[in-house]
């Protein structure tokens, strides 16, 4: 039997240390491209939320105009029947006032519940290292019992 000579055993350690090396050189070359690749999901990301966003608070101010004036003559009506069925003034405007304010409590928490997507997931999984799961960036509000 022929057993490896130490020089064979050094040789192939050599080798071995110098494919790790190369191996390590090769990474070393790569991870600005990987860096440079999140770095670009991010801008992506960004760019994409950014233009949502103006779109939605440009939407959203054109419907609340267009709904607050509708909203108004709907509780001016309503509190016009309340009366001719023959509720006080009073009361008409106090009903309708807690209507409102239902409704308004109501739209308030549906809106906290949209604040998680705008944490960027894609580009917080794609940050994030293997094995590890994403930073909490932030938890909505708990509501009070």
């Amino acid at each position: 039997m022929d057993r490896p000579t130490r020089t064979t055993r050094d040789a192939a350690d050599t080798h071995e240390d110098v494919a790790l090396a190369d191996t390590l050189r090769e990474l070393m070359d790569e991870l600005p491209g990987l860096i440079g690749d999140r770095l670009r999901l991010l801008a992506l990301e960004l760019r994409a939320a950014r233009t949502a966003l103006v779109g939605l608070v440009a939407m959203a101010a054109v419907a609340l105009l267009l709904w607050l004036g509708a909203w108004l003559l709907l509780c001016m009506a309503l509190v016009a029947w309340l009366v001719q069925q023959g509720a006080s003034w009073p009361v008409a405007v106090l009903t309708v006032a807690l209507a409102n304010v239902s409704g308004a409590v109501f739209a308030s928490w549906m809106a906290i519940a949209r604040l998680p997507r705008l944490t960027l997931p894609g580009t917080m999984r794609h940050l994030t290292l293997a094995g590890r799961p994403p930073p909490e960036v932030s938890d909505p509000p708990q509501r009070a019992p």
